[in-house]
């Protein structure tokens, strides 16, 4: 039979009958291994009824295993994903397999391997107390890849092994040190990468590496292979200098492998060398070529597949928020092809974003206004997003940002007004009384803004501005029309724009009553409690008489500024030491991405100096205002007048003289947030959702 006509879904029951049915025909072995191969097929493409076949496929193992490879491999492959499901017959095999690696540890070393990771990676107790006495022989062989292969599964085993035979994890441990030792690089690198997993996992351990053996793993590097290079990158984060000339030697060291064609070992290099600037003071006069090297290094790996280039570019990101003096990227680079995947695009906008500056903007203006005439909505909408918020971003070059976003309203697209009608809000927070003839281009074109978002920006802007837009009293008239249809965002944004504009024209007739019908929809029609809370609250305000109630529906609102908060500083360095990884693609801490990891921090060291690599060319507002973001979410671009009415039952509670606490610059609860709380929000501005 052929192996294509394998991979079907069969019946565990019919696979039984056939294999019973075989059994006493001659060349029963060859008619087994067919039948092995169709419970694989099954097992890969996840038919768990084939879990109730674990007898007879121990059975094939101990009757074909020792001559035929294919079907011990398979059958191999099978205990392994199966051992928690059928106990019983895993441990029926464990003989077999112990008799195999004694077998082949001299004559077949990829059997002996085989048979150690498969004892290895079954977490039975019977299987972990055969497995210590053979990794003892093991790492005491004289061949490196039984002895690499034995480093492994101490890592494989640690933990089961600590709750089911505490009293031996020392000796576990004690055999990986004895192996940092071995005369093979290889061998090395393998215990210091089973040291490093066991240690980044477990609480009680940490792993640490000397000066000599540091240089030693440094200078022998060249003669490993590339993923023993990997594991030595890594464990020389281990190693705390103790001067800056140490630290200074390894950098010089590491950095011809910036250039390495893998794309693990040049991004691990990159994290070492970041790691190791942190003990070398004043390090760009040290090594005046760096930036060049790193930025070279990321050319190259923007030559990768789009996931390589992903993974490169989020660390870009975060080098960019981080220490952007070690980079000197041209933002060409990032600029979209074409055939870029979308969340490629959506990760070059961030970084062309973060590159921008006054150099650079008309380049920078120009390509956005390109992507912005794309067919592809959802991109044009983000370069729409980019452009408003770099108009907020770099004050010089505002008047340009906002001349390209004119020009596109005047293309009268819905989806490119829909988009602008959002950001034009922060523009006009920023520079107050100073684009107000956005307002009138926006106003023209209000009936072809359909989306919840853009309605919701608009109502905003009619209700903020309305003595100055002519016919703000008849579109917030038409928008309450569909009042009841519209999301619970808008509708909260609409009430509070016709009470605002109610309060700057209190004598408009038409506006008067307008008050009271959308009042009275709000609060006997509308079921929700927060929306008829606000109408409520809105109805015992005017109901007050109070004379200040202008400063209270309207307060004078802050401009927008683009003071750079830098992240916490063990937060910026745990990103750092995390270059390279899924921490590093989150942008967050690897306790928020894994609970169970240990974060990595700093060790103190007299050579250890925190010094600023901020570039004053990158003060983006990504670090203090949600609003001033590239990708943020649309829900936030709501008013603070328009959120939860349950959020400021306390606010009418209070004394009427206490409202004017904001205008006193007195801090509220909301802005004395925990750490965590700003971290969250500044994560949320990089991700790669709309």
């Amino acid at each position: 039979m052929g192996d294509a006509k394998l991979y079907t879904r069969v019946k565990a029951s019919d696979i039984l009958t056939e294999l019973k049915n075989y059994e006493k025909k001659p060349r029963s072995g060859v008619y087994q291994k067919t039948i092995l191969k169709k419970i694989i097929v099954n097992l890969s493409i996840g038919d768990n009824e084939v879990i109730i076949l674990a007898s007879d496929v121990v059975r094939i193992l101990f009757n074909m295993g020792y001559e035929d490879l294919e079907v011990k491999n398979m059958c191999y492959l099978y205990l392994i994903t199966y051992w928690k499901h059928c106990p019983k017959e895993a441990i029926s095999a464990l003989p077999f397999m112990v008799e195999d690696y004694k077998r082949n540890s001299d004559t077949s070393v990829i059997d002996a391997c085989a048979a150690l990771k498969t004892i290895a990676s079954i977490q039975l107790k019977a299987y972990i107390d055969a497995l210590t006495p053979l990794l003892e022989d093991a790492f005491n062989d004289s061949n490196a890849s039984i002895r690499r292969t034995a480093a492994y599964c101490v890592a494989m085993i640690f933990r089961s092994n600590e709750v089911e035979n505490p009293g031996s994890s020392p000796k576990l441990l004690q055999m990986l040190n004895d192996a940092l030792v071995d005369d093979d690089l290889d061998v090395v690198a393998a215990a210091l990468n089973s040291l490093g997993d066991i240690t980044l996992n477990t609480d009680k351990l940490k792993l640490s590496t000397d000066k000599e053996h540091a240089l030693k793993l440094t200078e022998g590097m060249a003669s490993c292979q590339e993923w023993c290079q990997v594991s030595i990158l890594n464990a020389l984060l281990t190693f705390v200098p103790q001067d800056h000339k140490i630290a200074a030697d390894l950098i010089d060291l590491i950095l011809p492998y910036l250039q390495s064609d893998n794309s693990s070992i040049a991004l691990n290099a990159l994290k070492v060398i970041v790691y190791f600037s942190y003990y070398i003071n004043n390090v760009l006069d040290v090594f005046p070529s760096l930036p060049q090297s790193i930025s070279a290094a990321i050319s190259n790996l923007m030559l990768r597949p789009p996931e390589v280039q992903f993974l490169a570019m989020r660390n870009v990101i975060l080098l960019l928020l981080d220490k952007p003096a070690l980079l000197d990227l041209d933002i060409r680079m990032f600029f979209c092809q074409y055939d870029d995947l979308l969340y490629i695009k959506d990760t070059k906008l961030e970084i062309i974003f973060l590159l921008a500056n006054e150099g650079n903007m008309d380049l920078v203006l120009a390509e956005l206004q390109e992507y912005a005439m794309e067919i592809d909505i959802q991109m044009v909408r983000k370069s729409i997003r980019a452009i408003g918020n770099l108009a907020v971003k770099i004050e010089p070059t505002s008047e340009k940002c906002v001349s390209v976003l004119a020009d596109l309203l005047s293309e009268s697209i819905p989806y490119v007004i829909e988009e602008i009608a959002i950001i034009t809000r922060d523009i006009l927070r920023k520079y107050p009384g100073t684009f107000d003839y956005l307002i009138d281009m926006l106003v023209d074109r209000v009936s072809l803004i359909k989306e919840s978002d853009a309605k919701t920006s608009i109502i905003w802007i009619l209700g903020e501005y309305s003595s100055s837009i002519s016919k703000s009293v008849t579109l917030l008239k038409q928008f309450s029309e569909t009042f009841v249809e519209e999301s619970t965002e808008t509708q909260l944004t609409l009430l509070t724009a016709i009470m605002k504009a109610h309060t700057c024209q209190p004598y408009n007739k038409e506006l008067h009553a307008l008050v009271e019908d959308i009042l009275e929809v709000t609060i006997v029609d509308i079921d929700n409690p927060d929306l008829r809370e606000r109408g409520l609250f809105y109805w015992r305000l005017l109901s007050s008489g109070l004379p200040n109630i202008i400063d209270i529906i309207k307060p004078r609102l802050p401009t927008l500024k683009n003071d750079q908060a830098a992240l916490p500083d063990h937060v910026r360095e745990e990103l750092d030491l995390c270059m390279g990884s899924i921490a590093s693609i989150y942008l967050r801490p690897v306790k928020q991405v894994f609970r169970h990891c240990k974060p990595r921090t700093l060790s103190d060291s007299p050579a250890l100096v925190r010094q600023d690599l901020s570039n004053s060319r990158l003060s983006n507002p990504l670090y203090n205002d949600r609003r001033s973001t590239l990708y943020r979410s649309r829900s936030s671009t709501l008013s603070s007048n328009s959120g939860s009415f349950r959020s400021r039952m306390a606010f009418t509670s209070q004394r009427v003289n206490d409202l004017t606490r904001n205008e006193n610059n007195e801090p509220s609860p909301a802005e004395n947030n925990s750490e965590s709380h700003g971290l969250s929000g500044i994560m949320r501005k990089l991700s790669l959702k709309k």
